[in-house]
Order: structure tokens, then sequence, then C-alpha cells
């Protein structure tokens, strides 16, 4: 490269990644990608503290969305050798998010959580993506079987509403005890038609309410 040679790594880096919108195989598009990664490590001995941080966020960006590139094509080919439903299905150019959320909805839910580990998805995003992609898809099983697997990071109400979608009160109810607010578990008693049990949940919040403040110094 005519910046690289010149000891011009930041242009250098600009021109991999202008070449990542030129480029129309996925392959090529990954390889320029990696190329701008390394370019933006080079940072330049002149830049400012300011210049260099930029060019070490871009940098990481950069290998970023190489890996995502690089897992997509992965994907497209074992949506051939393995016959998916529908396929063959294409995932290059899609965010990390339409990805997980396109495998779960095919059923390839293993192919989705070994994604999110590999591309390090912090685990309450994850399960949000998870949680609303299966109900989209009208996953229900799949999804009781997430809310009992272990402990929800992210509570237990993008479940019941899932559940309450589908019609399924047989399987929301045992998760409304375990929401924190009582307001809210009464809101999901009211919708399911048991109020007898959403006035009890009321009655639980106005005995903690007005006494909340002073509990605060009661001496034990």
């Amino acid at each position: 490269d005519f910046h690289e040679q010149l000891g011009r790594p930041r242009l250098a880096a600009q021109c991999a990644v202008m070449q990542v919108f030129r480029r129309h195989g996925a392959k090529e598009r990954e390889l320029s990608l990696r190329f701008a990664k390394d370019f933006f490590k080079n940072s330049e001995s002149v830049a400012s503290e300011a210049e260099r941080a930029s060019m070490q966020f871009c940098a990481q960006a950069s290998a970023e969305e190489a890996e995502l590139l690089k897992a997509q094509i992965t994907l497209e080919e074992q949506s051939v050798h393995k016959r998916w439903y529908n396929g063959p299905h294409r995932f290059a150019g899609e965010s990390l998010v339409s990805t997980l959320v396109k495998l779960i909805e095919l059923g390839e839910i293993v192919e989705a959580d070994n994604l999110a580990k590999l591309l390090k998805v912090p685990d309450k995003k994850y399960w949000r993506v998870k949680v609303r992609a299966l109900s989209k898809s009208n996953k229900i099983d799949d999804l009781h079987m997430m809310a009992n697997l272990r402990t929800s990071p992210i509570g237990y109400e993008l479940f019941i509403d899932a559940f309450l979608k589908a019609s399924r009160h047989d399987l929301a109810l045992p998760f409304v005890p375990k929401v924190k607010s009582p307001d809210l578990q009464a809101e999901y008693y009211s919708r399911m038609g048991m109020e007898e049990q959403a006035q009890a949940a009321r009655a639980q919040q106005n005995q903690a309410g007005p006494g909340r403040f002073l509990n605060m110094f009661r001496l034990t």
C-alpha cells in the first residue's frame, strides 16, 4: 500500500476500510478488515494521545467486524452442508444481533449460543436477544426451557410477557412470584384474570410502602 510505504498507517487503515465497501466477496471484505486492524494498531509516533486512543479503538472495531464476518462465512457454508431449513442462508454483512436472531428463528440455537460466546456478547444482552427472538418465532417450548435452565440475569418479565402473548398462562403463572415489584405482579395477575391474587399483591405493596423508609433505621 502506498500510504504504508510512506509510514502513514492511519491513511493506510482508512484506505483498507474503504476497500471493505468496494469488495463484493465476503472473504475479501474480511481480509480488508484485518489489514485495517493491523494498520490502525501501528499508530503514528507523532499522533497525539487522543488520536492514538482513537486508532486503537478503530483497530479493535475492525478486528471484531473481521471476526464476525469470518463466522458469518462459516455459517453460510454450514447452512448448505447441513441443509438448514429453507437454506442456503445469507449472513455476511448482517449485524451481530441480526445474525443471532436469524439463527434462533431458524432453530439453530446451539450455533447462536456459540456465536455469542465467540464474540463475547454480554450475558444480559444475549438473554434479551434470545428471549425476544424465541418469542417472535413462537418457540415457546424452547423459551420455557430457557426460563427454567438457571436463574435469569434479566429477571422474568420478558419471559412472562412472551408467555402471555402466546396465551400460555400456565407457563407464565409460576414465574410471577419471582417478579420483584408487587405492582407488576398485580398487573400480571390481572392480565390472567386472577383478581384475588392481584389484590393480594397490591396489598403487599401498600403494606411495604409507608414503613419502608422507617424500616431502614429500625434497630435489630
